[in-house]
């Protein structure tokens, strides 16, 4: 199988309190982070995308843009839909969407770069 443009995955997360903005440092209200949303993003983007990657390739992120639009309490669930919107070379653009209830959180667009993992983790040293 193949990774292809318009390909769409769809998941879901409990917010729980380790994701508010009071525990991770952005904010002083308890709702969900936008870096604690971020970061589910990025999670399942990578996992998506992995599934189609070679044994020896990883994917890593090169940019994300979000607007966080509403909040979301503690406890409450959140959908993730993330598509695939453009695959050149070994870039993959996404589009995500972060629902809750059907209303829109928060929309992104995030660019991962696939990459061989053994020579980026030597690039570190």
């Amino acid at each position: 199988m193949e990774l292809q443009q318009g390909q769409i995955f769809t998941h879901t997360f409990v917010v729980t309190s380790q994701m508010s903005a009071i525990q991770v440092g952005s904010g002083l209200v308890d709702v969900l982070s936008t870096p604690a949303m971020i970061a589910q993003m990025e999670k399942f983007a990578s996992q998506d995308i992995a599934k189609f990657l070679q044994p020896n390739e990883v994917t890593v992120g090169f940019d994300i843009n979000v607007k966080h639009l509403l909040p979301s309490k503690i406890g409450t669930t959140i959908k993730c839909v993330t598509t695939v919107t453009q695959i050149v070379k070994n870039r993959i653009g996404l589009t995500i969407e972060v629902t809750e209830n059907d209303k829109t959180v928060a929309t992104a667009t995030h660019t991962r770069v696939i990459v061989d993992k053994k020579r980026f983790i030597e690039g570190l040293k």
